[in-house]
């Protein structure tokens, strides 16, 4: 055997001796010094993120209901004025700005005690921007009477005979207003109203062409018509409203009053 020969051979028993030894030494080491293999243990996956949804907010309340209201029904009929109510320094005023030519008057004595008139007044015309009606008998009532009287004519009557006959009312007899005198003139009844100025007569009136009217004598249906039309809207003025067929004693004039009626002093009654 060379020498180099020699030498290859004791290197690779040299080498073999050694992993020898170590394959000995690793058999006898405990199992738990053996480190085992570090594993990586996956996470779980992210939950995903869910927007939570936003905290309930409080409802505005609705709006309050306004509050309701009881319309009130209009009176079928407008309350005259009381003579208490109606009367007062003012009211002469209150006639001339009605139109009304009229002036104060003073009373002479009176057969009955009772026949006071509250300012009684004396009526010359009816004067307003289109209508000018004359009462020849200038009439003497109390002005509260008065008033209540200019207002049916202005407002009703006048325009009333205008539609009917197509011309306007130019006069109307009254006769004397007051009349210091028992109702009916029957004896130990009832005073008139008359005899306190709270009643006034319509006996005939006069067209502006000059055609005379009549109360109780109608020639035609629109005659007929026309003295119903006027009762009837009288008893919305006046407490008492009478004229022909009511009783004979009205039978050729209409009266209309304000005598106080009923428990209130406003009650109606019409015929």
């Amino acid at each position: 055997m060379t020498k180099t020969r020699y030498c290859t051979v004791l290197i690779m028993a040299l080498v073999t001796s050694i992993s020898m030894a170590a394959m000995v030494a690793e058999a006898r080491m405990p199992r738990h010094a053996i480190a085992p293999a570090v594993q990586t243990v996956p996470l779980p996956p992210a939950r995903p993120v869910i927007d939570e949804p936003p905290a309930p907010t409080t409802p505005l309340a609705p709006p309050a209901k306004p509050a309701e209201t009881t319309p009130t029904a209009p009176s079928a009929l407008a309350p005259s004025p009381t003579p208490s109510a109606a009367s007062g320094p003012d009211c002469l005023q209150r006639l001339r700005d009605r139109g009304v030519i009229a002036e104060a008057a003073t009373l002479a004595t009176l057969p009955d005690p009772r026949c006071t008139v509250d300012q009684p007044v004396t009526l010359t015309a009816l004067a307003s921007p289109g209508m000018h009606v004359d009462f020849p008998d200038k009439p003497l009532i109390a002005c509260s009477t008065a008033e209540t009287f200019a207002d049916f004519l202005s407002q009703f009557m006048v325009p009333l005979a205008k539609g009917s006959y197509g011309q306007p009312i130019a006069a109307i007899s009254t006769g004397p207003g007051l009349e210091c005198r028992p109702r009916n003139n029957v004896a130990g009844a009832k005073l008139s109203a008359h005899g306190q100025g709270l009643a006034i007569d319509i006996a005939q009136f006069r067209l502006g062409d000059g055609w005379l009217y009549k109360v109780g004598h109608p020639t035609d249906q629109r005659d007929r018509d026309f003295d119903r039309a006027v009762r009837a809207g009288a008893c919305g003025y006046f407490h008492t409203a009478l004229g022909p067929g009511a009783d004979p004693d009205h039978a050729n004039h209409w009266h209309m009053d304000l005598e106080p009626r009923g428990s209130n002093g406003t009650s109606r009654f019409c015929q």
